[in-house]
């Protein structure tokens, strides 16, 4: 019977799930040409806006009376060779200028700065959104946090270089973050209210928890420098994580490290539970 109310609430979480529907925005493109450059463009963004926004390009021959929440004009200055991007919501307006490299890299690059930002300030400012794709990146984005203070967005990313790093965004600033540790790996990253970012990282050759202070680019390892440690969270001071102990065997435990004392404790221990069940025959 358990086994029965169990499959039956699977089944209608998973059947309520598959009839959840996103209502998309509706964005329009327009184009100033029917250049190259502006056509590699359009087809980029409407590549990458596709799976949040209905996508519309227009047509003076075939324009549709629609409201548009977000409006894109592109616009080349061929005597320059600059390309103009333009974009106007929510009563705001994002506008960046470049030139034009002629190579596919640099435009799927520029493209994500243009739709990354527009969706930044979109979360910062506005409220006319039901749901919002943040990052238009084509490959890995990944464990997004906020800032204690809602002013600073940070995830990881495999961007540019292929490897996984911290990542983010400041909103009030408008300009990206990143943490340039170009030969290791990053996850699980958090931001404490002084500003200083919390992760897990390969930077020494094994998995560590690092504290890493962007004022003076000071990076501070927290775990011990023998065995792995896994799985960051911050909370009001604290950095809990876990971290493997080996005595013939191999187990992992969690610890808590109190920032303002630089003083780490175990607070979990499975190694003497496990002992205890064996005592009393729990365990077979």
């Amino acid at each position: 019977m358990r086994k029965l109310i169990i499959l039956l609430f699977l089944i209608i979480s998973l059947t309520n799930f598959s009839q959840i529907k996103i209502k998309k925005e509706n964005i329009l493109l327009k184009k100033s040409s029917n250049s190259w450059i502006i056509n590699q463009f359009i087809d980029e963004f409407e590549s990458k806006l596709s799976y949040s926004y209905n996508v519309y390009i227009y047509d003076k021959k075939n324009s549709q009376n629609l409201n548009y929440d977000v409006e894109i004009n592109f616009t080349e200055d061929s005597s320059k060779n600059t390309i103009r991007i333009l974009a106007t919501f929510d009563g705001t307006r994002i506008d960046l200028t470049e030139k034009i490299k002629n190579n596919k890299d640099w435009i799927k690059v520029f493209s994500t700065k243009i739709l990354e930002k527009i969706s930044f300030k979109r979360l910062k400012y506005s409220k006319n959104w039901n749901f919002l794709q943040l990052t238009f990146w084509d490959g890995i984005d990944e464990y997004p946090m906020i800032s204690p203070d809602k002013n600073k967005i940070i995830f990881i990313s495999d961007r540019y270089i292929g490897n996984r790093n911290v990542w983010g965004y400041d909103l009030v600033e408008n300009k990206y973050i990143n943490i340039p540790l170009n030969f290791s790996s990053e996850y699980f990253p958090n931001i404490t209210e002084d500003g200083s970012y919390v992760f897990q990282s390969s930077l020494y050759g094994k998995w560590d928890v690092l504290i890493y202070n962007p004022e003076n680019e000071e990076i501070k390892r927290i775990s011990d420098d023998s065995y792995n440690a896994y799985t960051p969270y911050y909370y009001k001071g604290n950095i809990y994580f876990s971290a493997e102990e080996r005595n013939g065997e191999s187990w992992t435990e969690i610890y808590k490290y109190n920032i303002k004392e630089s003083k780490i404790d175990k607070i979990t221990s499975l190694k003497i539970l496990l002992n205890l069940d064996l005592l009393c025959g729990k365990i077979k």
